[in-house]
């Protein structure tokens, strides 16, 4: 089973559905869905076994955990495995689901279009990458977690024009799932050594951001002095380390708000925050409602 923490449907071509849900996996046992239209599955937080039944390539097996992506084209039925017998297990994803009409469903013995294609649709190039089933874990997705943020933060809010920007940002991941399919998301080789600094340190902030992490001790993890690393960081990403590094932050405390009983002060320990305080101020400035205000809302939309 499972609940909707936001959902946006009919954005305009090709997508038909964005989704922020969270499933739900009971102890020692499995959740059945069936596939009924083209999506990437973008994991944010949690952790569970998933197959696609029918189908034994790649990613027909793998445990999803949090960064990784799934293309699923095909008509099929998915099976959410719990990760342990003693506890349930949640997973918490983005479903980026294309309209059908557009982009009928492929069947599992399905083979890709082979050749030079170019498209120059946004509905031709989500056709051209949706070919087959696809898992990228989480260090080969890494160029989507930056609009996958923006994505997760515009879901949150309730602006008259969400849908149009929603639109742009998902578009903005079928751009750049695509390139990673065709093998073309590596930069330039001018570009090349600053955009792996760049992932790299990424990386980094995502495996330890419940650290009080300094400056110095990711200069010193990437191999380059402070000045160089912040340099380089904003000049790529538009913002600096430790906005990056909070936001990540706020992203994996939406997941345990959502997905968990923690209290505030757990949740604020788990997250790298120094205070429920800080937390509790730095969740507002970003979001505009506090963490208790924003659990109560999730609730009620919850039901």
């Amino acid at each position: 089973m499972g609940y909707a923490l936001h959902s946006f449907e009919e954005l305009g071509p090709p997508f038909w559905l964005v989704q922020e849900q969270v499933v739900i996996v009971p102890a020692g046992g499995c959740h059945l869905v069936r596939n009924t239209s083209r999506k990437l599955l973008l994991v944010l937080g949690g952790e569970c076994r998933h197959r696609v039944l029918g189908h034994t390539g790649p990613g027909s097996d793998v445990v999803l955990k949090p960064g990784d992506c799934l293309a699923l084209p095909h008509r099929c039925e998915q099976r959410y495995i719990s990760s342990t017998p003693e506890r349930e297990s949640r997973l918490h994803v983005i479903r980026l689901a294309y309209d059908p009409a557009l982009l009928p469903m492929l069947s599992l013995t399905h083979r890709a279009m082979t050749g030079d294609e170019n498209p120059i649709t946004l509905t031709a190039l989500a056709e051209s990458a949706l070919q087959e089933l696809r898992y990228f874990p989480a260090r080969e997705a890494q160029p989507l977690q930056e609009t996958l943020l923006q994505l997760t933060d515009e879901l949150s809010r309730t602006e008259p024009d969400a849908r149009q920007r929603l639109h742009a940002l998902c578009a903005s991941l079928t751009v750049l799932f695509a390139r990673l399919v065709r093998g073309k998301s590596e930069p330039s080789t001018e570009s090349a050594p600053r955009a792996f600094l760049v992932s790299q340190t990424k990386v980094l902030l995502r495996e330890r951001l419940a650290e009080p992490l300094r400056l110095i001790e990711l200069a010193n993890a990437v191999g380059v002095s402070e000045e160089h690393l912040a340099r380089r960081f904003k000049q790529t990403t538009g913002t600096t380390v430790f906005a990056y590094l909070r936001r990540l932050r706020i992203e994996r405390a939406r997941h345990l708000l959502a997905t968990s009983e923690y209290n505030l002060s757990q949740i604020a320990t788990q997250t790298g925050f120094s205070s429920p305080t800080l937390f509790s101020r730095i969740f507002r400035d970003e979001l505009g409602l506090t963490p208790s205000a924003y659990r109560k809302r999730l609730a009620r939309e919850i039901g």
